[in-house]
């Protein structure tokens, strides 16, 4: 007579949502989140987040697109600028020196002009 094992528990081949994935790659990214903290919490192996991560990255920037990063340096007075650059009451949210130019954005940017102009340096 043959033996036959049944296993109990969770089916290793779970299906996700994509709502599901996006979460988990959501909680994996967020500030001080560790991956490994999060595919515990989710009972999945961290390489699959990482897998998912990855998918996410190359579907929001496909390859075609060129993708570049620069050195960013925060400065605490940076926001305030020199009294003879400075407009009475005008405050910006980010400046940035590159190429030798100064490009200053202010509280109300809308984030498609910044991305536009910041994409015209390339």
């Amino acid at each position: 007579m043959d033996r036959i094992t049944v296993i109990s528990g969770p089916e290793r081949r779970r299906a996700w949502t994509a709502e599901q994935k996006e979460a988990l790659v959501l909680a994996a990214c967020a500030p001080g989140a560790v991956v490994a903290d999060v595919a515990r919490a989710a009972d999945v192996h961290p390489s699959l987040i990482h897998r998912w991560r990855r998918e996410r990255t190359r579907r929001v920037c496909p390859s075609g697109t060129e993708v570049s990063f620069v050195p960013v340096v925060m400065k605490a007075d940076a926001c305030d600028g020199s009294p003879s650059e400075r407009q009475p009451g005008l405050r910006f949210a980010a400046e940035i020196e590159t190429r030798g130019a100064v490009i200053r954005f202010g509280d109300a940017a809308r984030p498609e002009l910044v991305r536009a102009i910041l994409g015209s340096l390339r």
